[in-house]
């Protein structure tokens, strides 16, 4: 046990050094770093299409992240209690990284923060297992293909933003509450186009 929190101990230390380097560069050069041009008011996220304006390059603050890291999210208002997260078949996918940020900062921060979060991988969750959703956690869900229900609980009530690095439709991915009512995302984002598994 003591192992293990030391290590989510050195996990925690590194986001942190990495995203002060970031918001650091960030500062020194005059806030967030925007290379290209808008085109028919589309964003360009990780090489694909949004419809923001404006095109963002990852190498901008000193650092990659993987083009195919996250491809998807969306914000739900969680408060404190206990949800279900359903997914339906996944044959093609052996697990799904995912990653739980407050919305406490702007659209391209969280998004920045979540690659961070993300890039190590996960706590690893076995399927029907129950965990509990920190801010600025991943979670590395292993997915029965038939189809794989886990518990989770939210200690800190507020409006999250969950990435994952598979699109949610894929699996059909659904939370519900303590009461079985759907808690359905909103501000849906895809960062990349579908590919084969």
């Amino acid at each position: 046990m003591k192992r293990k929190l030391f290590i989510v101990g050195i996990f925690i230390i590194i986001s942190l050094m990495m995203f002060s380097a970031c918001a650091r560069d960030e500062l020194i050069n005059g806030g967030e770093e925007l290379n290209g041009e808008e085109d028919n008011n589309r964003e360009v996220v990780n090489g694909e299409e949004d419809t923001n304006g404006e095109v963002e390059n990852g190498e901008d603050h000193g650092h990659e992240h993987g083009d195919d890291l996250i491809e998807w999210s969306a914000a739900y208002d969680l408060p404190a209690g206990e949800y279900i997260l359903e997914f339906q078949e996944s044959e093609k996918d052996p697990s799904i990284l995912i990653a739980f940020l407050l919305e406490i900062a702007d659209e391209h921060e969280l998004e920045h923060m979540a690659y961070h979060v993300m890039e190590f991988g996960g706590e690893e969750v076995k399927p029907g297992g129950k965990f509990t959703a920190k801010n600025q956690f991943a979670y590395n869900l292993i997915l029965d293909p038939q189809g794989t229900t886990f518990t989770f609980d939210i200690q800190e009530s507020g409006r999250y933003v969950i990435f994952t690095e598979h699109f949610a439709w894929e699996f059909d991915m659904k939370i519900f509450d303590g009461n079985g009512n759907e808690i359905v995302g909103e501000n849906e984002k895809e960062y990349a186009e579908p590919h084969e598994h």
